[in-house]
């Protein structure tokens, strides 16, 4: 007897070959594998699917993603055509801009480090292409963009305009000529694909209106494509602030740093190329903004994913080895030894893992690319995807991990077909080991261990940073691999006690149950799968979830739910249109006009008016000065700033509904008092108009006004929420109230600045679509709706990929295990058993081992899910006191116990009825 533990034929390969002799050894191993693959077709098929799957949702999604996301470089050509350059004014002269390398990102900055601004020559206030062009070289082409509505009878169509002579080749790929001709004087246009979808005709006259009070007929002379979605195109109108660069020489990164210094932005063609000569440049690199997602939560993500492609490929493996043990112990009975049985497991291994990882990753990325191209073509209105971006890099690192999980995942088989007992797998038994106690004890202190690591990650350490120090790294990588691992540890003995436990179950539960605890090789690796998956998920809805969450606390509404606000820019005029359309719409509506009073430049009919607030200590002259560049002095400090909203203007009645005004501050505006917030200080408040003459300021009226402070400390029509942030509409505001009728008392007159919309029961979509294409250029509506809360068409997205991921992983390990229990079916058959009692064995297999890995992947992913709503609370609510956790647990249910449930249905409706006959071994 050999005690070294090398077998006999293990010592004849190595004194007679070697490194060959094991090379030998592997090309048998590779031939019998694919031989049995062969023979085996279903199988494999079934088999690679487990592998495959994950690995063609993971390519087609980034493949879809990567094209519809177009990049600097692939938006080159239809944001600047075939210019050298793309130059646009960020800020007025004197001010440097700091940009990132592709110009997508930049901001103006001044101090230490920043380099002195550049004048043009005569330094000119709105410097146009001549002084570009003086200072560029070349030919400067001008771009504009411009937002009109369209007029359709009585109705208005927003669209956004593109203005660029497609004459010109330097325009070429800004937008294609599909039909007609080209624009060749203002009053022509075209009508893209997108213009089209929202309304707009495509042959005749169009109506456009600037919001200026200025309309203009034009004609449509054909139809084109509008890579970036622009709705109609027309010749460059107007003052520009955008040009295309044209010139033999590229605009080098040291060039873009001199033009920044004149207040340009720039999208150079050479340094998108060649970004590395700017990544030099520490100040264009800190302006490449990230994603705002910590990079803990992009770890964890990456290991997830792996533990998934790992997990999957086990099912596969387990039954593949179970089901081969005849064949294994006939190699052994003629002299194979334990590294030939290994290598006939691992070789089946490396011929699937690197099959179905090549096809199906090639697959997902074609079939992402193509879903990208069908968006693209049908919905108009979003912008063109780029061309089909595959990322060779990490195709090759997505198919490295796939073969590396088919190694791990065929490893313990591998193992366990070397130790094959000859004796009892020919002669048909099987025996099981029996579950040391202590494997769940360790596994429960390992899996505890790794979710202390992770939680304590995510919410110390890695909450805020966006990116994550390698040590860290590989701490949270291995917490996220003990979490995983120790908790699979567990289900062995789970699974026996599950078996022990069935007696009080129906008959064929019971059978199911102590047949999964028998073959627990099968049943622990399907457990994984589901596990891996439903953890993946778990985590990622509640991480979802939590954000939003986080986000509806942040959210400040503007208005009641229901009302609307119309706020005005257009003067006497559009107030009256617009009371006219709103009235219109809904007739039944209150309708509240809030005047503003003391307002400089709110109301572009008084432009050039200048008003000040201040309680004395300077001239009234002196104040106008003051209050047009914005700054005070010790003894003149102004009181309410009127540079933006003014004083605002109501009934005392109106004021006291809007802003819930005490009976004591309701009586100070009936007094003709103006009403300050609280901690006001001053009893008075000299009220003064006039206007800018050069530079001299002239008084054209004032008055003094009594003052009293309110209890309220800001006077807004919602009260602000606690750590609330964010607020998406225009919210109704004041710094003062003062009544109508003390209003008039004040010199320059007032102007309507909203009307606020009250409908019994809210206002309706269909009467807010009404309105909107109604009103004027330079109004708008906004109704308060509530936070927008995502779509659940997101969480049923998700919830389908990882259910779908659930089901196939229950189900192919439930065929494979139907396929290698034949001989027990068979039995059963023998003694009588119906047909409906072996679908109901099938499909209570199924369940319960659907439902045992989905219940350990709950476990796995609350613990995961807790450790990541800390960082999406911050960084979805930045004010936030504590961290949301908000825990979706309809659509986790529904994957988790109803996706085994339809499996353990599908499993049983796929039993055979008859039981198909044994071929006798030869």
């Amino acid at each position: 007897m050999d005690t070294s533990g090398e077998s006999v034929s293990d010592a004849r390969l190595r004194r007679s070959g070697g490194v060959a002799g094991y090379v030998g050894g592997w090309r048998v191993s590779l031939r019998l594998a694919a031989r049995d693959l062969r023979a085996h077709k279903g199988r494999a098929v079934l088999v690679a699917l487990l592998i495959g799957l994950p690995l063609f949702l993971v390519a087609g999604g980034a493949t879809f993603g990567f094209t519809v996301d177009v990049n600097a470089r692939e938006g080159i050509t239809r944001t600047m055509g075939d210019g050298q350059a793309l130059l646009s004014f960020m800020s007025d002269p004197g001010q440097v801009v700091q940009q990132s390398a592709d110009g997508q990102t930049g901001g103006t900055g001044d101090g230490p480090g920043v380099a002195k601004p550049l004048y043009f020559p005569g330094k000119p206030a709105h410097p146009g292409a001549a002084d570009v062009q003086r200072v560029t070289g070349g030919t400067v082409l001008p771009v504009t963009d411009a937002r009109v509505r369209v007029r359709i009878g009585d109705r208005a169509i927003g669209a956004n305009v593109l203005g660029i002579d497609g004459r010109r080749t330097a325009y070429d790929g800004m937008t294609r000529l599909t039909s007609g001709h080209w624009p060749t004087s203002e009053s022509q246009v075209l009508v893209s694909r997108s213009g089209a979808a929202h309304g707009l005709p495509t042959s005749g006259t169009l109506t456009l209106d600037d919001g200026n009070g200025h309309t203009r007929d034009v004609t449509v002379v054909g139809r084109a494509d509008t890579p970036n979605a622009e709705d109609l195109v027309a010749l460059p109108r107007g003052r520009a602030g955008t040009w295309i660069l044209q010139r033999s020489t590229p605009v080098r990164w040291a060039e873009v740093e001199q033009l920044n210094r004149y207040g340009l932005l720039v999208d150079s063609r050479q340094v998108i190329d060649h970004p590395a000569e700017a990544k030099a440049h520490p100040e264009a690199d800190g302006l490449d903004y990230g994603s705002g997602v910590p990079g803990t939560i992009w770890v964890l993500l990456g290991t997830g994913l792996v533990v998934i492609i790992a997990l999957l490929a086990g099912p596969a493996f387990a039954s593949s080895g179970a089901r081969h043990r005849r064949e294994l112990a006939q190699l052994a009975s003629n002299g194979a030894g334990k590294r030939q049985l290994r290598q006939f497991v691992f070789a089946q291994a490396v011929l699937l893992g690197v099959c179905s990882a090549f096809v199906l990753i090639i697959a997902g990325a074609l079939v992402g690319g193509a879903l990208a191209a069908a968006v693209g073509h049908w919905v108009p209105t979003m912008a063109a995807p780029g061309p089909l971006d595959l990322r060779w890099g990490w195709g090759v690192l997505l198919f490295a991990i796939a073969v590396a999980a088919a190694l791990i995942a065929a490893f313990l088989p591998a193992v366990a077909a070397s130790r094959v007992n000859l004796i009892a797998v020919l002669r048909g038994h099987v025996s099981m080991k029996r579950v040391h106690f202590g494997w769940p004890l360790l596994g429960v202190a390992i899996a505890a261990a790794g979710g202390v690591i992770v939680i304590a990650a995510f919410v110390r350490t890695g909450a805020r940073a966006a990116q994550t120090p390698p040590a860290l790294t590989a701490l949270l990588v291995l917490g996220a691999v003990a979490l995983f691992a120790g908790t699979l540890m567990t289900a062995p003995w789970l699974l026996t006690r599950l078996g022990a436990l069935s007696q009080h179950l129906p008959l064929a539960w019971r059978i199911a149950a102590r047949d999964v605890g028998r073959q627990r090789g099968r049943a622990v690796a399907t457990t994984g799968a589901i596990l891996a998956t439903v953890a993946a998920l778990t985590t990622l809805l509640i991480g979802l979830a939590s954000s939003e969450d986080a986000s509806r606390d942040a959210y400040q509404p503007s208005l009641p739910a229901g009302q609307g606000v119309v706020s005005l820019m257009g003067g006497k005029a559009d107030a009256a249109s617009a009371l006219s359309v709103v009235r219109h719409a809904i007739p039944d509506a209150t309708v509240v006009t809030l005047h503003a009073v003391g307002a400089s430049g709110m109301d572009p009919t008084e432009s050039g008016k200048v008003f000040a607030a201040y309680t004395g200590g300077c001239r009234d002259a002196q104040a106008l000065k003051l209050s047009f560049r914005g700054t005070s002095t010790d003894s003149c400090k102004p009181s309410v700033d009127l540079t933006e909203a003014g004083l605002l203007a109501a009934t005392p009645e109106q004021a006291a509904r809007i802003f819930r005004l005490s009976d004591r501050d309701v009586a100070a505006l009936r007094s003709g008092r103006v009403l300050l917030p609280a901690g006001a200080k001053q009893s008075s408040m000299r009220i003064v108009a006039g206007h800018k003459d050069g530079k001299r300021f002239v008084v054209s009226g004032a008055v003094t006004l009594p003052v009293q402070a309110s209890a309220q400390g800001v006077f807004s029509i919602m009260p602000p929420k606690p750590d609330a942030y964010s607020s998406y509409g225009a919210t109704v505001e004041a710094p003062a109230l003062v009544s109508t009728e003390a209003a008039r008392r004040i010199p320059g007159g007032d102007f309507v600045r909203s009307i606020l919309v009250r409908a019994p029961g809210g206002i309706s979509q269909s009467a807010q679509r009404a309105i909107e294409e109604r009103l004027n250029n330079d109004s708008y509506l906004y109704v308060e709706r509530g936070y927008p809360a995502t779509g659940r068409w997101v969480y049923l997205l998700i919830g389908g990929v990882f259910g779908l991921l659930v089901l196939v992983a229950t189900l192919t390990s439930t065929a494979l295990s139907n396929a290698e229990s034949r001989a027990d079916t068979a039995t059963l058959a023998s003694l009588g058993a119906p047909a409906s009692l072996r679908r109901r064995i099938a499909g209570a297999n199924a369940a319960l081992i659907g439902l045992f890995g989905a219940l350990l992947g709950l476990i796995v992913g609350l613990v995961a899910g807790f450790a990541v709503s800390h960082p999406v609370t911050i960084v979805s609510n930045p004010n936030a006191r504590h961290a949301v956790t908000a825990i979706p647990w309809l659509e986790l249910l529904v994957v988790a116990i109803g996706v085994p449930l339809l499996a353990a249905a599908l499993a049983a409706l796929a039993t055979r009825g008859r039981v198909p006959m044994t071929r006798r071994l030869s």
